[in-house]
């Protein structure tokens, strides 16, 4: 397949809707617009550039390409994905404020739409996923001394080096609390 001249090396290609390829951006979805998969391209890698499932780039992208709220089933038809990736996908999305449900008049189903403001979603993450991690993070490091290492194999000099990275560990939990409300604010 050709790549037009916008395409820089490790763009994901669009496919046309009767072409698949392994690194096409969305598993199914023959009916989706260029412009749709080109949305969910750019969803996919973010959310694989943050270790995440490519479900949940293909989810949020569809929703952030459609001006309408989209139901369950909407998203499971326009995604040819199963109901139970779509439904663990929402169920993520959400836990993470990346999406909120929303009420039609006269429909039943629920809803949803994408928060499209970056401060919010990088606040609601690092709330969510991140500062979750780095309280675990800092208990341990609280935890750890040099008498948990086998120091009687370290020179002098090497149990010094020891000691200043475990007294720089313990102040990185710290920083990021210092650090992660700036950047949110940054972004906003």
């Amino acid at each position: 397949m050709a790549r037009p001249s916008s395409f820089s090396p490790g763009d994901v290609p669009v496919s046309s809707p009767t072409e698949r390829t392994e690194d096409s951006p969305v598993s199914g979805a023959a009916g989706l617009s260029t412009g749709e998969r080109e949305i969910i391209a750019i969803f996919v890698q973010m959310t694989q550039a943050l270790g995440a499932p490519r479900s949940l780039g293909e989810i949020y992208g569809l929703l952030f390409a459609t001006p309408q709220p989209l139901a369950f089933q909407d998203i499971v038809e326009r995604l040819e994905m199963s109901k139970g990736s779509v439904s663990q996908g929402l169920r993520s999305l959400r836990s993470i404020g990346a999406i909120t449900p929303v009420v039609v008049a006269g429909d039943r189903r629920e809803f949803f739409e994408p928060v499209v403001e970056l401060r919010l979603l990088v606040t609601s993450f690092l709330r969510e996923r991140i500062n979750p991690q780095i309280e675990a993070w800092g208990t341990r490091a609280k935890g750890l001394k040099p008498a948990h290492f086998n120091l009687e194999t370290f020179s002098a000099t090497d149990r010094e080096t020891l000691d200043g990275r475990l007294a720089k560990l313990k102040t990185w939990r710290k920083r990021a609390g210092v650090v992660f409300p700036v950047i949110s604010k940054l972004l906003g």
